[in-house]
């Protein structure tokens, strides 16, 4: 009611995910795992990446039913960008009616959870899988809960990359033209965070104002290497191409046409325009 809450740190011994695979990310992706354990007084619970920005009140996303269903998630950003993503997901033998989800954000059903001991069987998968991962427990959850999951509306968790092709129109759906209108959580995928200075990404004045009103408003930022000034030219000269395939489809006809509507015209100018 006070608009406060309460801070709780939970200290997890490193033995407790010692037998899974470490790949890209650390075993701290892993720690989710371990919701039910941590919290075995609670049936439902929102779970929240940190690379977030939450824009509205996450009462919404709560009223989402989970009742018979483990989590509920929206789909991952590279599962509309085809190329390697597409078959990665395939390497993963997903079922064809299967749309791969991100894990940042997830509407936990705890006691399910707990129920069908999903801490267990992700862990067997990955221990006869591992040569297959890239996202690592996201992949495992995707493997594992295919067909079994309900998904909630991505404006609640828009993940930067879909932001452009919305913006130009690239094929979006409905509901993706409806989250980038009016989104509730941004969820800053990849390694372009908005921690880092050097990229301009949107929202991105809105994390430091928010990291202003923190205890670490004053710590340095991390610097931004190499291999990252490497790998954001590759992104930028990827979506210059995708642009002008696109432009070359649409003249073609062979493209479908950009969603049009006075609330997604309106609203993204405003809302992206100055920090994009």
């Amino acid at each position: 009611p006070d608009g406060k809450g309460t801070l709780e740190i939970h200290q997890i011994a490193a033995e407790r995910l010692a037998k899974f695979p470490e790949n890209r990310h650390t075993l701290n992706t892993y720690l989710r795992l371990l919701i039910p354990e941590i919290i075995p007084k609670k049936d439902k619970i929102i779970y929240l990446d940190a690379d977030i920005i939450v824009l509205d009140s996450l009462q919404g996303l709560w009223n989402h039913s989970v009742k018979n269903f483990t989590l509920a998630a929206t789909a991952d950003s590279q599962v509309y960008f085809g190329g390697i993503a597409l078959e990665h997901f395939e390497s993963l033998k997903l079922p064809s009616e299967h749309l791969y989800f991100n894990a940042g954000v997830l509407l936990l059903n705890l006691k399910l959870f707990r129920e069908v001991q999903l801490f267990e069987k992700v862990l067997t998968w990955t221990e006869k899988n591992s040569h297959l991962m890239i996202h690592s427990d996201q992949d495992a959850l995707n493997a594992v809960l295919a067909g079994k999951i309900t998904y909630f509306h991505p404006r609640w968790n828009l993940q930067v990359p879909l932001i452009d092709p919305v913006r130009f129109g690239w094929g979006c759906t409905q509901e993706q033209a409806e989250a980038v209108a009016n989104p509730a959580i941004i969820h800053y995928v990849t390694h372009r965070k908005p921690w880092y200075r050097q990229y301009k990404l949107p929202y991105q004045q809105l994390y430091f104002q928010y990291l202003a009103q923190t205890p670490w408003k004053d710590d340095p930022f991390p610097p931004c290497t190499f291999h990252m000034h490497l790998h954001r030219l590759r992104e930028e000269l990827d979506w210059c191409y995708k642009w002008v395939r696109s432009r070359v489809r649409r003249v073609l006809g062979r493209h479908p046409k950009p969603i049009k509507g006075s609330l997604l015209g309106r609203t993204l100018g405003s809302k992206l325009g100055t920090n994009h």
